[in-house]
């Protein structure tokens, strides 16, 4: 059975303003500058917001404007097909989630460990912006950003839910109606982001996110009667999500198999379970 696609690669290096192409090693060397710049620039932010919560806003809006800066700055390769388009604004709602997500952990030894995490896989993701997200050297088709789009899901499940039960005290009516709202679209946009990752067909893209944003809303209902903290709601929200893109997408691609079934029932069953046996019930 056909478990993989192949592309022709069709990545050409970049050209300089006077119409010479850039060498290999220099346009490694600014991908990599890039990185590390964005890489230092979060985590000093993050440390600045945990010092100081109030400055979120602040620490906000300058860590997306220069993450946006320095993905652009790599020119019109940051904006050449779909697939690199996304990745722009996957990179801009994982570095405001990360920020936002701090607000939450409780215990300075997990505050900071979050942040050298957080910071490392933002300027991870920069790092894929030297070639194709979509293709190897090999020609195969292969998915690195799929660990993003699942670790930026989790993120905002979490603060979401996390926002959601800082703003219940005022207004319990409009806070479950902005919670609803905001994990549809961000399950639907996440989710969209993850098949035009994986190359699937676009015209089956609106059914796929349709179904994935009317499951995340009836499992975020359910979990309002859960008395349990944001990371646990979001954790749930974010093993949804994993198993529906997941098999989804081998459903699609025809390469569903009974193996891959049980590899992603049995992953979203532990994670479940670990979930429950270490949650925080809020009696």
């Amino acid at each position: 059975m056909k478990t993989s696609e192949t592309y022709p690669v069709s990545d050409t290096p970049p050209k300089s303003q006077t119409g010479t192409t850039q060498k290999p090693s220099r346009v490694a060397f600014l991908g990599s500058v890039r990185s590390v710049l964005v890489g230092v620039g979060m985590f000093a932010g993050m440390e600045l917001l945990l010092a100081r919560p109030s400055a979120i806003w602040s620490v906000l809006f300058v860590l997306v404007g220069v993450t946006l800066v320095l993905v652009v700055s790599h020119g019109s390769r940051a904006w050449r097909s779909q697939t690199d388009r996304n990745v722009v604004v996957l990179s801009l709602v994982l570095t405001a989630s990360s920020v936002v997500f701090l607000l939450f952990p409780s215990g300075k030894i997990v505050q900071h460990t979050a942040a050298v995490i957080l910071s490392v896989a933002v300027a991870s993701l920069i790092f894929l912006l030297r070639r194709p997200v979509e293709q190897a050297t090999s020609g195969v088709r292969y998915k690195p950003s799929e660990a993003f789009v699942l670790l930026t899901a989790f993120l905002v499940f979490t603060d979401i839910a996390g926002l959601s039960l800082f703003f219940s005290y005022w207004n319990p009516t409009w806070n479950l109606t902005f919670m609803m709202l905001a994990l549809v679209l961000a399950a639907v946009g996440l989710g969209y982001q993850f098949y035009v990752f994986q190359g699937l067909p676009r015209e089956r893209l609106a059914i796929h996110v349709s179904l994935l944003g009317l499951l995340i809303a009836q499992v975020a209902w359910g979990l309002t009667f859960w008395p349990t903290d944001a990371f646990s709601r979001g954790a749930v929200l974010f093993v949804i999500f994993y198993l529906f893109v997941g098999l989804s997408k081998h459903a699609v691609k025809k390469s569903f198999t009974w193996p891959i079934f049980a590899e992603y029932m049995g992953t979203s069953a532990a994670m479940l379970i670990l979930l429950l046996a270490t949650t925080q019930w809020t009696f």
